[in-house]
């Protein structure tokens, strides 16, 4: 028998009885006495250690233990809305069981909601990811690729990463500023280091572990060496898509990187610069590109906002820009259609982009693993 049919087969007899193991639990529940559901569950748990337990290449089914009046899952798959996936409850004990469908290579956040008021982590689920609102739990899907840069690795050199200050008349403001500076020095005498600037600057080391990617990709020849430098902002709102941009702009272009280049040996060619960030930062970074594209020619924005003053700017000009986008296929419902539009308007006016939809959320997972992507885009050996 050929050996791909034979695959096939073998892999849908396999879903099909996982698939097959999962009804008949159900099934048979409702059929065995109150007394003897608890026994029943528990040996079938620990039958199956595994959690969440993938009934199928795409079928996930979630459990939870515990008195309650009413148990859901919110997360990435369903805007965290607490009122859309309800666990059912197995009558006679304090068993809660949800059943959900999912793409096979999806990344997902998620928290179990007790009694519609707490919000907790899986307790049977040891994968956690952080998020900017602490952490969450995490379902992985077994065709997710889990990307190895974002760990950090003691076998490769590391980068120099410190803070610094800076004041800005145009904001009024200080805020803390971090720098990282390659370990190894592909360059000759000379010879200018490429810059990437990251917008929500703290978030981007501490949730997307980008100080370890860089340090990961350069000690691989992935990508040039660059110099990377992190900005926190101070009133986030106004400054990446309210009255406070371009004074903030301003503040970048007229304070960091003149300072970037006289204290290391950045980079003063636009084609060599990259702004980023994700949600608003995303927005400020596209903002920052179409508005001063004498000075950033490359973009990176993930699951970003976009305001129409920029649609119209891309609409109206045609700047000398290179773009990733991306955008999560459970991203926020507001953001899905503003990717979409601006991707429509990329591919008429014949931009030089890269443009994903991932099935994940909006979410540090989605954004840290898709990193490589982007840096290689734009500093990888052949670009």
């Amino acid at each position: 028998m050929n050996k791909l049919i034979l695959f096939i087969i073998v892999t849908v007899t396999h879903i099909q009885l996982q698939s097959q193991i999962y009804f008949n639990f159900i099934e048979q529940i409702d059929s065995i006495p109150f007394i003897e559901r608890k026994e029943f569950i528990d040996q079938f748990i620990r039958s199956h250690p595994d959690y969440p337990w993938i009934d199928s290449d795409t079928g996930v089914v979630f459990f939870y233990s515990g008195e309650a009046e009413h148990v859901s899952m919110a997360g990435d798959a369903n805007q965290w809305n607490p009122v859309i996936d309800t666990l059912k409850q197995v009558a006679g004990t304090d068993f809660w069981y949800l059943r959900k469908i999912y793409p096979v290579d999806s990344r997902l956040d998620y928290k179990l909601v007790v009694n519609n008021t707490s919000w907790i982590l899986d307790p049977r689920n040891p994968a956690t990811i952080g998020s900017g609102y602490g952490m969450n739990s995490e379902l992985v899907m077994p065709g997710y690729v889990r990307s190895p840069e974002f760990l950090y690795d003691s076998s490769i050199a590391h980068g120099i990463v410190f803070d610094t200050a800076f004041w800005s008349d145009e904001l009024k403001n200080s805020r803390a500023v971090t720098v990282y500076t390659p370990a190894i020095a592909f360059r000759l005498d000379g010879e200018k280091y490429p810059v990437i600037l990251f917008h929500d600057g703290k978030d981007f080391i501490s949730l997307g572990s980008a100080v370890n990617i860089l340090d990961y990709m350069i000690a691989k020849e992935l990508i040039k060496p660059v110099i990377a430098v992190f900005i926190p902002p101070v009133n986030r709102d106004e400054e990446y898509h309210g009255k406070k941009k371009d004074n903030y702009t301003d503040f970048i272009i007229n304070i960091v990187f003149p300072w970037l280049e006289r204290k290391f040996a950045a980079s003063s060619d636009p084609e060599e610069r990259v702004v980023a960030g994700i949600s608003d930062g995303g927005n400020i970074s596209l903002w920052m590109a179409v508005t001063r594209p004498d000075f950033f020619g490359n973009v990176a924005a993930f699951s970003s906002n976009i305001i129409p003053e920029i649609i119209h700017k891309l609409e109206k000009d045609t700047f000398k820009l290179k773009l990733y986008l991306d955008i999560g296929r459970y991203d926020l419902d507001i953001l899905i259609p503003m990717a979409i539009n601006i991707k429509k308007i990329l591919d008429e006016k014949k931009y030089d982009h890269l443009f994903y939809e991932w099935n994940e959320g909006h979410s540090w997972g989605s954004w840290r693993s898709h990193l490589d992507i982007a840096l290689i885009y734009f500093f990888g050996k052949n670009h």
